[in-house]
């Protein structure tokens, strides 16, 4: 393959890869100035595959270039001129293609950026509000819940309460009764005591006087027989006994 040959061969490469490139960032390009952040994340990331492609393009414009000059010497003038001319354009399409990628992906990503401050601010007030009410739900039901516990506690204190008065109201009754049935009982016990006491006396007053009986009697016979003086003893013992008889009858 001669050098002439060479070089239309990579021109053509590089012109067909100028022209697919120029039409992917035709498509990118179209679609960035309005549309979903789905379409501008696509948009995007054809963009920078263009970018990073930058150095493989500018790898094939350099042979083209070196395969170009090659013909300089043995080209004539017009020849010369025209190679030339090929060179710039591609030189010029090269650039103006890649100011243009990297204009438009930093604006699409400047929109992306913007989008995402949005969905982010967006979402912030959301969560915000999502809490915020929930807080809200809590503080309500914490409040039910104190006021619940409050009610509760009225209840059982009330409750306790009237427990306590009625055990109260019992036991005092209970001790009223008590107190009354001891009082009667200490009164049924003094009487009791007083008539016992009396019948003591009594008892002990009879004992004295079948004593003195006794005495006189024994002293008024004691000037006969024996035989009397026997009788009259057992006259004695005999009244001594029914005396004793009868004061145990009485107690």
């Amino acid at each position: 393959m001669s050098d002439h040959e060479a070089y239309l061969d990579k021109y053509r490469q590089c012109s067909e890869w100028l022209a697919a490139a120029q039409g992917r960032f035709e498509r990118c390009r179209d679609g960035s100035s309005v549309g979903a952040r789905q379409d501008l994340i696509q948009h995007s990331a054809g963009l920078k595959e263009l970018l990073a492609e930058q150095p493989s393009a500018i790898s094939l414009l350099n042979n083209t270039t070196e395969l170009g000059e090659k013909l300089y010497p043995s080209t004539a003038m017009e020849g010369r001129e025209a190679v030339r001319q090929q060179l710039q354009e591609l030189q010029q399409a090269l650039e103006t293609l890649y100011d243009g990628v990297s204009s438009t992906e930093r604006e699409l990503r400047a929109k992306l950026n913007r989008l995402v401050s949005i969905l982010i601010t967006d979402t912030r007030q959301k969560f915000f509000g999502a809490v915020s009410l929930i807080a809200l739900i809590f503080s309500v039901r914490y409040l039910l819940m104190m006021m619940m516990m409050v009610m509760m506690t009225t209840t059982t204190m009330t409750m306790t309460m009237t427990t306590m008065t009625t055990t109260m109201t019992t036991m005092m009754t209970m001790t009223t009764m008590t107190m009354t049935k001891t009082m009667t009982m200490t009164t049924t016990m003094t009487m009791t005591t007083t008539t016992m006491v009396m019948m003591v006396t009594v008892t002990t007053s009879t004992m004295v006087v079948v004593v003195m009986m006794t005495t006189m009697m024994t002293t008024t016979i004691h000037s006969h027989n024996g035989t009397s003086r026997d009788l009259s003893k057992n006259h004695a013992y005999m009244y001594y006994n029914l005396s004793i008889d009868r004061i145990v009858k009485r107690i």
